[in-house]
């Protein structure tokens, strides 16, 4: 596999930019993932702040590599569904302004079919989102969390090819009892991004425990000898969600999967 190309979601540092940036650049971390709800809104920039901002990352040499957008209700829900759209629409204009070519997302439980109700409409508004997303040369990824791979699968085949694609979330597969080797293994020419966290397996109706890398049952080495196998030339995000003291958890990250 060629020289991984490591980043981290911002928001799971827990700190300012003024001290997360720094961080970034001691451990040589290349991207960045912003969070556009919990953390930037796009609304507040204004061409000039996006300039500064542009500027501030290059001098630590760092770049935007995806934004997220987290929604609390899928795309397949007609409640609120509109403001969901327009949040998302902004969310990607602010990615294209950044220089980033990829905005992820919760895009809700997959329906068991999709010829209507709720399947049409998540297949409908996906469509339309990821259509407006390519004409500013940005691509939706949609979190792998939550069902088996044989549903994202149907899910794929009902969207147009190169309109949605995945941000690979191997701890949260494994934490609801999902095999996440065979996942990636069946959906891999859709994954653009991989999410560094460990867990431990769920079982029946109970739910794993999210944990720090390298510390839960997640087969990295085994996941990553699989993505060579299939070519994979994408980033590895590390996200420290959880961690109550994120510089040592960033150090011991690092460490270990520049070890594998």
């Amino acid at each position: 596999m060629p020289a991984m190309q490591l980043g981290i979601a911002l928001s799971s540092l827990g700190m300012p930019l003024k001290h997360a940036l720094p961080l970034c650049a001691h451990w040589q971390l290349l991207f960045v993932e912003l969070d556009l709800r919990r953390q930037f809104q796009p609304a507040d920039f204004g061409p000039s702040a996006i300039r500064q901002f542009r500027k501030l990352l290059a001098d630590y040499n760092v770049r935007v590599g995806q934004v997220s957008y987290p929604t609390r209700r899928g795309f397949g829900e007609s409640a609120d569904l509109e403001a969901r759209c327009a949040g998302i629409r902004a969310a990607i204009k602010f990615a294209a302004a950044l220089n980033c070519r990829q905005i992820s997302t919760q895009i809700g439980p997959l329906p068991a079919e999709y010829t209507t109700g709720g399947g049409r409409l998540l297949v409908d508004v996906l469509t339309d989102l990821g259509r407006f997303a390519d004409h500013l040369g940005v691509q939706i990824c949609a979190q792998s969390v939550g069902q088996p791979v044989a549903d994202w699968q149907q899910l794929l085949r009902n969207i147009p090819e190169g309109l949605l694609a995945i941000d690979f979330c191997p701890a949260q597969l494994l934490a609801e009892g999902i095999d996440p080797v065979e996942w990636l293994a069946s959906v891999s020419t859709a994954i653009r991004l991989v999410r560094l966290q460990d867990a431990t397996r769920g079982f029946g109706r109970g739910r794993g425990q999210l944990l720090p890398l390298g510390t839960g049952n997640v087969p990295w080495p085994e996941l990553l000898g699989t993505l060579q196998e299939h070519n994979y030339r994408g980033g590895f995000m590390l996200d420290l969600s959880g961690s109550t003291d994120p510089e040592p958890a960033l150090e011991q990250a690092v460490t270990y999967i520049r070890a594998l």
